[in-house]
């Protein structure tokens, strides 16, 4: 005789409640299961970039990940150079058999994010001469003078979620060749390349002719090397081959002008102009709108 079980409905119930995790494990993303490295920025590892530094770098499978904002993601993370010139960056993600679409986050020295710059940022070039097809860009880093705890001094390269859903279409190399000589392109299809989490990339930062805003007048005023929290007296000017004359003290009222015009420079926010009144009021005889200046540099700087 043929006998048929029946299961009470509480063990049909742990059945599925215990098939129920296996299932929702398999679909999991693969990168989102992955252990980040650290608990906050401060802890990610950061590597060194020197002043006119080329890199070449890999973000492979085994990079490191961290959560940021929009997700977890593997990452590389670099040190600027603190610096009395302006800093310019310049990132390639080259396309070839993976593709890498950076996203890059600027922090201040206190490790505080400053600026993102998203796929806008990064947009694709196509290949030239012995430059490969890569996604582009260009950044002016923010430096006041070396020391200042609002300079950007770190740069963390890593990308999306959504931006590993797209791709780029790239120019195909015949077309180019036709175009370099003056042929009509080929009707053939362009390749495209799928985002990823792995790609490829070249860093450069180059340090520009001028000195970071404020600089060029600020050093004398504060004095060389000194650290931001701290106000140097201010130094002898330099002894020319011939010596000038001696500067007749300005009147009381040229001196009301000048403090006058620097505080309102300082108000707005325009360092440069006040610290160029400063100087311009030492050549007339106005020192003290100078040592008004550095009392008004030295109570910003120590509130």
């Amino acid at each position: 005789m043929k006998m048929t079980t029946r299961l009470p409905a509480a063990c049909l119930g742990l059945l599925l409640a215990l098939a129920g995790p296996a299932q929702a494990g398999q679909t999991q993303n693969p990168l989102e299961a992955e252990a980040i490295c650290c608990d906050n920025l401060a802890g990610l590892p950061f590597q060194a970039l020197p002043a006119g530094g080329h890199l070449k770098f890999r973000i492979g499978a085994d990079a490191p990940r961290f959560l940021f904002p929009e997700g977890v993601s593997p990452f590389a993370a670099f040190r600027l150079p603190e610096t009395d010139r302006t800093l310019e960056l310049s990132l390639r993600s080259l396309a070839g058999d993976d593709l890498f679409q950076p996203r890059v986050m600027l922090l201040d020295a206190a490790m505080r994010p400053t600026r993102a710059f998203g796929s806008e940022a990064f947009p694709y070039q196509p290949a030239r001469g012995f430059v490969p097809d890569a996604l582009s860009g260009r950044i002016q880093i923010r430096s006041r003078y070396p020391g200042a705890q609002d300079n950007e001094r770190y740069l963390i390269v890593y990308t999306t979620p959504e931006q590993r859903q797209g791709e780029t279409r790239l120019v195909h190399p015949a077309k180019t060749f036709a175009r370099a000589h003056g042929n009509e392109p080929p009707n053939i299809p362009d390749p495209i390349v799928a985002h990823g989490e792995t790609g490829t990339l070249e860093l450069k930062i180059d340090a520009e002719g001028g000195f970071a805003l404020g600089q060029t007048l600020l050093q004398p005023l504060l004095g060389a090397g000194q650290r931001e929290d701290v106000v140097a007296a201010l130094p002898q000017p330099a002894v020319d081959a011939v010596a000038p004359g001696p500067v007749e003290a300005a009147l009381p009222e040229t001196e009301v002008y000048y403090r006058n015009a620097i505080d309102e420079a300082l108000g707005s926010g325009d360092l440069d102009r006040a610290l160029k009144l400063a100087e311009e009021a030492r050549r007339v005889g106005a020192e003290g709108a100078r040592r008004h200046l550095l009392q008004q540099l030295k109570a910003g700087l120590d509130g």
